[in-house]
């Protein structure tokens, strides 16, 4: 009898698209295959087989615009991994191409609010327009959008700036759009995270112990800055990162 699995790898070879006896279409041309995402499985390359062996990774899709040949060795290999035996002739090649899809200044506006929208902006800033390019090519099958601006300048008014817009899959990027974007800088975005004189707490890591002690901003600072800060109890000013308003890290002593 022969084992389930080799009959199942034998019926992919089969069905692998476009596949004659000895891996060539009509004509010789290489059989094509386009995909949408970012790994390759034989799923992609072969239509009705058993979803195990469906999910047999092939490696990484082609990268946006380009293709990859995959060769009857790899498919080979990839079964072989499996525990799976061919028999059938495989083609020689199938090559895989990326899916793109084509996104009008409209839809690329549409999918930059929308993203800004569903993140935290900076403070007392908002968006003011969105400038999209015309006409732009990116890999299909993304899951979620992520949008990344500068940090605003620390003024009121109108700002204009470059959003870096993230196509996403499982987390990965699949395709990184720049998109002009004005902001509006209210009063707000005037402010600095930290003023000078305010009070600000200093975490102090050694090992597992961590201590906070209490002290004064010695000067205005962002979150991220640097930060001098005076201790009320020994009068020595430290250098500390500003994590957030009102908490810093201690980098260094300053004196």
């Amino acid at each position: 009898m022969v084992p389930l699995r080799t009959v199942v790898a034998t019926a992919l070879g089969l069905l692998v698209i476009g596949a004659a006896s000895h891996g060539r279409a009509a004509g010789g041309k290489v059989p094509e295959v386009t995909i949408g995402n970012t790994r390759l499985t034989l799923g992609d390359v072969a239509v009705g087989i058993d979803a195990v062996v469906a999910a047999v990774d092939l490696g990484p899709a082609p990268a946006p615009g380009a293709s990859r040949l995959l060769l009857r060795a790899e498919i080979l290999a990839a079964l072989a991994t499996q525990g799976l035996v061919a028999r059938h002739p495989w083609p020689s090649a199938v090559r895989v191409t990326r899916k793109m899809k084509t996104l009008g200044a409209a839809e690329l506006g549409r999918i930059t609010r929308q993203a800004l929208a569903e993140q935290p902006m900076p403070r007392g800033v908002t968006l003011a327009a969105v400038r999209a390019p015309a006409r732009i090519q990116v890999a299909d099958g993304w899951s979620s959008v992520h949008v990344e601006l500068p940090r605003p300048p620390r003024r009121v008014g109108r700002f204009a700036t470059t959003a870096m817009v993230s196509f996403l899959t499982d987390g990965d990027p699949v395709a990184v759009v720049a998109v002009p974007v004005d902001l509006a800088l209210g009063p707000d975005a005037a402010r600095r995270d930290q003023g000078r004189g305010d009070p600000v707490n200093v975490r102090v890591r050694r090992g597992l112990v961590e201590v906070t002690i209490r002290g004064l901003a010695s000067a205005e600072a962002d979150v991220g800055d640097m930060l001098p800060v005076l201790l009320r109890s020994s009068g020595r000013t430290l250098q500390a990162q500003l994590i957030e308003p009102g908490l810093a890290e201690l980098v260094q002593v300053a004196r």
